[in-house]
């Protein structure tokens, strides 16, 4: 899935009770998807995503199959998105009922932090965390779970290629990459070194910390666990990816606090033409003529003398 995809298909999942025995109708606002304000691009990106995600199929195949035999079975019956009343509407497939209904009473299933899935600002980190956390509570005598995961496998259930990035480096810059950074960014503590047969990588050796109370606050200080975190990240995907990154410097190198990195990058988002003047003056903080002994002073100086603006 695609990452607003995912946070639909998140949402929906959010309106199910693990003790539930018959689907109810999904309703999601559309402004925790797409943001509070959004525009025509924001829409059009989520009528697409509400399109991939009808042609979603389950693949539910029993273990004990035939070799050969098929069952492919829609994952929604339904999805209405209306622009009039801002809202997506929709129904899951009854046929999907035994994966995702009366779960405890099966007693055994993966269990995630909705709010912090709807942080993630890259749709790979959203599969590996899913699948991090069904093996998260395996092994009981240890407070980390070690899983080493063959790399054609993980390329396969999170790129549904296993083929893609043959170069191990290639997958690291821009899979893990991107993965590592949203993880440290919600908190979640897993980590995973490469495993060589020879001088090939063709393994992941995982170490997953156990469940316990995650903090309330975001790693970075960029978010919290709130609405309003949520809505943030929706509108914050919606923008060039360029921006997205910029945001996360502007609190990590630039020492700017959340509050003040939104407000510059909503704002250069309002202002595309002085996209680049604001590209250009941030590259030039990342090597200061002089000892700076305030980045964060030192970088609003710099933005406010490039783009004209006063921001505090």
């Amino acid at each position: 899935m695609g990452l607003l995809e995912a946070r639909i298909f998140i949402r929906a999942l959010s309106q199910i009770h693990q003790t539930d025995k018959a689907f109810k109708p999904i309703k999601i606002p559309l402004s925790v998807i797409v943001g509070p304000s959004p525009n025509g691009e924001a829409y059009e990106a989520a009528r697409t995503a509400c399109n991939a995600l009808v042609g979603q199929i389950l693949n539910i195949l029993p273990h004990n199959a035939r070799k050969g035999n098929l069952r492919k079975v829609p994952l929604m019956a339904s999805i209405d998105l209306d622009l009039g009343t801002g809202t997506i509407t929709g129904q899951f497939n009854e046929l999907a009922k035994p994966y995702l209904l009366d779960l405890k009473s099966v007693g055994s299933f993966t269990s995630a932090n909705i709010e912090k899935l709807l942080t993630f600002t890259n749709a790979n980190s959203a599969r590996l965390y899913w699948i991090l956390l069904s093996y998260r509570n395996l092994e009981s005598k240890s407070v980390t779970t070690k899983k080493q995961l063959e790399l054609a496998e993980l390329k396969a259930w999170m790129l549904n290629d296993e083929a893609l990035y043959p170069v191990f480096a290639d997958f690291k810059k821009r899979v893990l990459d991107p993965v590592a950074e949203d993880f440290r960014r919600i908190g979640f503590g897993a980590t995973w070194v490469p495993v060589r047969t020879g001088k090939k990588t063709t393994a992941l050796l995982f170490s997953i910390p156990k469940d316990k109370p995650e903090p309330k606050a975001l790693a970075t200080g960029v978010a919290a666990d709130t609405g309003e975190a949520t809505e943030w990240s929706s509108w914050l995907a919606t923008t060039d990816p360029k921006l997205q990154t910029a945001y996360t410097k502007l609190v990590e190198f630039n020492k700017l606090t959340a509050t003040q990195a939104k407000k510059v990058v909503r704002w250069v988002a309002n202002h595309p033409d002085q996209a680049p003047a604001f590209y250009k003056a941030r590259h030039k903080t990342l090597a200061p003529p002089e000892t700076v002994k305030d980045m964060r002073a030192y970088t609003l100086a710099r933005l406010n003398e490039a783009l004209g603006t006063a921001f505090k």
